[in-house]
This record gives structure tokens, sequence and C-alpha cells, in this order.
């Protein structure tokens, strides 16, 4: 049997890990919503996902709000909170790399006001370090909420948690909604291009909206698992 060279052989194993672990995709697994302080995905959660939460706090006095969960996840703010001028305030927090399991988030640092919780579990995002940085972010008064223009890379989850404060809200052009009541909506989509606008409409009323992107394994931070093995490195997910 003739062998390969070295270098023929390295080739070959790096184009079978390119093709075991190339550039994943998000995905959308599950989520759910409550006016609550404390809420439960509806199926078990796999090792490994991101957790997203979206909250709506009204009559925003207190704080910072926080968030934890049953499982022992470390969570962190991807972004807010952003305040309305009716002081309903929303924020984006997340949990990179979770653990397998039941698991029921909780909220704490909204005073007893109404909160609105929004939480949702991604496959296909990074388990180290998945925020993209900074965020975007906005307020005003009209019948449209926006963030305005702010970075990302091509394939992030891209994920959004806005309220109107009056009369409902749909979501924005490009996204899929995942949860709203009455006033706030946390929707996502996966960007086409290095920027996103996360809008939600509704009734012209004071609004907040904020934003966050999360990067794919393989995304231009992480490099895809082959190109690591060619170089010196080990395969970053």
């Amino acid at each position: 049997m003739t062998r390969l060279p070295a270098g023929a052989r390295r080739l070959l194993l790096a184009l079978a890990a390119l093709a075991a672990c190339a550039w994943a995709t998000p995905t959308f697994v599950q989520a759910n919503q409550g006016a609550a302080t404390s809420l439960a995905f509806t199926s078990a959660n796999s090792a490994g996902d991101l957790l997203v939460l979206g909250v709506e706090n009204n009559s925003f006095t207190v704080g910072p709000l926080s968030a934890s969960d049953s499982q022992g996840n470390t969570w962190h703010s991807a972004c807010g909170p952003a305040v309305s001028g009716d002081s309903q305030a929303v924020q984006l927090f997340y949990a990179a790399n979770a653990r397998a399991g039941s698991n029921t988030v909780s909220v704490s640092g909204t005073g007893g006001n109404y909160a609105n919780m929004v939480i949702a579990e991604y496959s296909g995002v990074a388990t180290s370090s998945p925020l993209e940085s900074p965020c975007g972010s906005g307020t005003g008064t009209s019948a449209t909420a926006s963030t305005g223009a702010f970075s990302v890379t091509t394939g992030d989850l891209t994920v959004a948690m806005g309220v109107m404060g009056a009369g409902g809200t749909t979501v924005g052009s490009g996204f899929t909604s995942r949860g709203t009541d009455t006033f706030s909506m946390m929707e996502d989509q996966v960007a086409t291009s290095g920027t996103a606008n996360a809008t939600v409409g509704g009734t012209s009323h004071p609004w907040a909206i904020v934003a966050a992107g999360f990067k794919p394994p393989g995304s231009a931070s992480h490099p895809p698992c082959a190109l690591a093995l060619i170089g010196a490195g080990g395969c970053e997910q």
C-alpha cells in the first residue's frame, strides 16, 4: 500500500475536520414567555446551547437587574437596560455553554414592579465569548422602536427586546417573534450583513429597545476547526 506524504496526510486530516465541524448556523430551539420574575423552559436544555433572557420592567425605579437559573449557569448582561420616557426598561441577558437539563430562569431587582420575561434557547452559537460588542440600544417616542444600525458579523444570531408602552407590539422587519406580552416583544434573526437594525412597531408612545449579536462557532473571531488544526492550535468552539 502506497503511503501518502506527511503533508498530504495532514491536508486530508484537516479536510476531514472541516467536514466534521464546519461553520455552524445559529438555530432556534425553544422559547417561553410570562409576566413573572421566574420562568421555566418547557423542555430540558441541551448541553452547550446559548440561553437568552429578555426582560421588560415597568415603572423602572430600582436595579440593577440580574439573572440566574436552577442549573447554576453563569448569566451576563448582553445589553441594557434601556429606559423609555415613561420609565419602562428592557434588558437582555445570556448564558453561554448551558448545562443540560430542566431549567427555570429568574430575574431579580425589579422592585416588585410588573415584569415580563422571555427566555429562549439556541444551538449553533459559540460556547466561549459569544457576545459581539457593542450592542444596539435606543429610546424615543414614535410608532416604531429602533436600535439604529450597529455592528454584527454575517451569520451572527441577533436578538432584540423592545417595549412600546401602548397599543401592543409588532415584529420588526426580518425578525421572528419569540414571545410578547401586551407591550413588549423579544425577536431574533440571523444576520445577513455586517450591520443590524432591530425594530418593533406599535402605537406612538415612549419606547425602549436593546439588541445584541452572538457569534456562531467558526465566525471571524472563532476560526473553523480545520484551520485551527492546520495551524498550531486546537479546535475552538
